[in-house]
Order: C-alpha cells, then sequence, then structure tokens
C-alpha cells in the first residue's frame, strides 16, 4: 500500500501558524489534504504533527474532519516519519510537506508510478529541479526509512527525513522525474507573508467550485498575470 505522510508544524520561524492560515476561504493544511487525497496512487493519508502545545488545535481540527493524525518529535522529524510509518503498517511511503498547498495530484502519481515502475528505494522529483518550488514529492519505501532512521547521528539527517537516503547512493538506489522544459525557476511555496499573497491570487483564480488546479492551470494563470510573479521572486532560489 502507498501512504501519504504530510509533514506540518505551526512552528515556522519565517511564517508562524502558516499551515493554519486561511487561504483563498480554507485553511493551508485542508488544500494539501484535499489535493493529495485527490491522487489516485494513494491508499492512505496521515498528517505528521509535532507534541507541541502549538500544533493542538490544528491536530484537533484534522481530527474532527476526519483526517488521521500522528503526533512526534518536533526536531527529529525523521523519527516522528519512522514511527507514523512504524504505527500504521505502511511500506511505501509519499512524503509531502504543509508548505506546498498548490501541490499536484497528477504528479503525485506520476512519481508513484516511476517509484514502482522501476522499483527503487527513492524516488522523487527533486534530485534535480525541474518542478516548481512546491509541488516537490518524494517516495521511498519502509526499508529504506528504517535503515535511515536506524544509521544517521547527524541533526540535519534528523531534521530533514531523507537526507540520508539522498546522500548515500551507495545503499539507496535512487531515480527522478524530470520536467523538460525546466520550471525550476518558479516559486510557488508557501514560506514568506509574499508567497501567501502569490498563492493567495492563484486560488482565487484557479480554483473556483472547488475545483484542483493542475500546475499547467496554474503556469497559465501565471503567465497571464506576470506581474505576480514579482511578489515573491527576491526568493527564488534557482
Amino acid at each position: 500500500m502507498v501512504a501519504a505522510i504530510i509533514q506540518a508544524r505551526n512552528g515556522s520561524t519565517r511564517l508562524p501558524g502558516k499551515v493554519m492560515m486561511t487561504l483563498a476561504g480554507r485553511r493551508v493544511i485542508e488544500h494539501v489534504v484535499e489535493r493529495v487525497q485527490a491522487a489516485g496512487r494513494i491508499r492512505a493519508i496521515v498528517v505528521a504533527t509535532t507534541n507541541e502545545e502549538a500544533d493542538t488545535t490544528m491536530a484537533e481540527f484534522l481530527s474532527h474532519r476526519g483526517i488521521e493524525v500522528f503526533r512526534g518529535s518536533t526536531h527529529d522529524v525523521l523519527d516522528r516519519y519512522y514511527q507514523t510509518a512504524l504505527s500504521r503498517g505502511f511500506k511505501h511511503i509519499v512524503r509531502i510537506t504543509a508548505d506546498c498547498p498548490l501541490i499536484d495530484p497528477k504528479i503525485i502519481d506520476q512519481v508513484v508510478q516511476e517509484y514502482q515502475k522501476k522499483k527503487v528505494d527513492y524516488c522523487a522529483n527533486v534530485l534535480e529541479r525541474t518542478f516548481p518550488d512546491g509541488l516537490d514529492v518524494e517516495v521511498f519505501s519502509f526499508e529504506a526509512l528504517t535503515r535511515a532512521w536506524q544509521q544517521t547521528q547527524y541533526p540535519a539527517e534528523r531534521e530533514h527525513v531523507t537526507l540520508y537516503i539522498r546522500r548515500h547512493p551507495e545503499f539507496f538506489s535512487l531515480a527522478n522525474v524530470a520536467l523538460n522544459p525546466s520550471l525550476g525557476k518558479e516559486r510557488w511555496t508557501l514560506d514568506y507573508p509574499e508567497d501567501f499573497d502569490l498563492i493567495e491570487r492563484v486560488l482565487q483564480e484557479t480554483s473556483r467550485n472547488g475545483h484542483i488546479a493542475s500546475f499547467r492551470e496554474i503556469l497559465q494563470c501565471l503567465d497571464d498575470h506576470p506581474a505576480w510573479r514579482e511578489l515573491n521572486e527576491r526568493f527564488c532560489k534557482y
């Protein structure tokens, strides 16, 4: 079974409380969950948050809406993922972060399909940045997650769930899904107020009547409103 674990917490230093902010009439975390639910190859979803009091409101909000929640370590996110997967018996895990309210269900399916086709330990669309930042999808086996959880002691590799896997291709088989031509310079993730302003406008324009816009529709929307890209362009990394 392929299951999605959505990493979420309210303790962001750059945009505090962002996952529970109201974006185009709905909470940010609602947008993320809804889009992951729309992926055809996902069979279960759990939001993995922290044991911090600051995340209690979010955990209760999701639970009241029938969304499974697991609460674990704040800084050892690798352990949080491992314990979530272990407790649910997940064998194949899709990692999504809650700062991606424009995540495309079809891209999730595309990465999962490539993971299954190539029978690798880890498949993603981030080993080479060709998709817009904010459409990040990683898929890996529970065995790979377990080895990372057992082996690494570096704080950075405990905080960043897949860093150990990506750093050790001698231990793991890796695959990347690329987009041609590259859209790696696009920034659709939510870290700053300027990102919020851009994503708010995109969702208001593209998501009427519950429609889940594809990344191609979002790209067309931004092409139709080129000034919107200027809102957060100073944070673009590429």
